[in-house]
């Protein structure tokens, strides 16, 4: 018997292990919409936190190429200005007047 998984089957780590208390990373459930859930409550629930991650995100490749990997398995991208999440086919549009796309 073959059992195929979808991406919803499977436990995925917290590309921001370490960060605010999530020091394995590991959600607690399996699937996409636990570990969104996770990201929005705790990692980017705060204008505090969102400039944490920014910056660590922005001198840490492996942290971005975790994001990066973890969030395209998704089809989400997190706009580095902002620090919200998107689904790939959204764009985040700021009051400054610029749309920001998540590059491919």
């Amino acid at each position: 018997m073959t059992t195929s998984y979808t991406s919803s089957d499977r436990i995925w780590p917290c590309p921001f292990r370490r960060f605010h208390c999530c020091p394995d990373g590991v959600v607690g459930n399996k699937g996409i919409a636990r570990l969104i859930s996770h990201l929005k409550r705790l990692h980017l629930s705060t204008d505090e936190r969102k400039c944490v991650l920014r910056e660590a995100i922005s001198t840490d490749h492996g942290l971005y190429m975790a994001v990066e990997e973890t969030l395209k398995l998704f089809d989400q991208w997190l706009c580095g200005k902002c620090m919200t999440l998107h689904a790939v086919s959204r764009a985040c549009h700021h009051p400054d007047g610029l749309v920001h796309f998540a590059e491919d």
